[in-house]
């Protein structure tokens, strides 16, 4: 099973580099990236606790695995940058947070989530089915989907 994870995380990954929101390098920007990545997993996690409010569980699951996805980005861009001591805090806060919300998401659903490699990779295949299919564009070393309000305005603006 871990096999199976190994290579969607890897496969996360290189849609990452590929699109150019990951750092391929040490010298590719990988602070700037980590604080994006960062910011957008703390949106994930709000979005993955509406939806246990909300009693949806299926959306739940979607957003678990974009949370998933972006702790895989966020750990390799510790890794790829070097600096994982720096970043510590931060990557054990919203791992902390995500830990705790498969705790109550097992409550609310009666469903294990937490510590269950089989939930953990259906979700993040969930994820990286959606992300994979996504057309959009990189703007300042973000990606952002069609519909995306920075989406809309920078085609505007061109």
């Amino acid at each position: 099973m871990k096999n199976k994870m190994k290579e969607l995380e890897d496969k996360i990954i290189n849609l990452g580099v590929a699109r150019g929101y990951l750092p391929e390098f040490f010298e590719d920007n990988g602070d700037k990236q980590f604080i994006t990545q960062y910011l957008r997993l703390l949106k994930e996690i709000g979005e993955a606790a509406d939806e246990i409010r909300a009693g949806n569980k299926e959306a739940f699951e979607m957003e678990l695995g974009d949370c998933l996805v972006l702790l895989t980005n966020l750990d390799y861009i510790v890794d790829v940058v070097g600096c994982r001591s720096a970043y510590s805090s931060y990557f054990e806060d919203v791992e902390s947070s995500v830990n705790n919300l498969m705790c109550v998401a097992e409550h609310t659903f009666d469903t294990r989530y937490f510590d269950n490699t089989v939930a953990e990779e259906r979700c993040l295949k969930l994820a990286y089915n959606k992300i994979s299919r996504r057309d959009g564009v990189l703007i300042n070393g973000d990606f952002f989907k069609k519909g995306d309000r920075e989406y809309i305005e920078y085609f505007k603006n061109k």
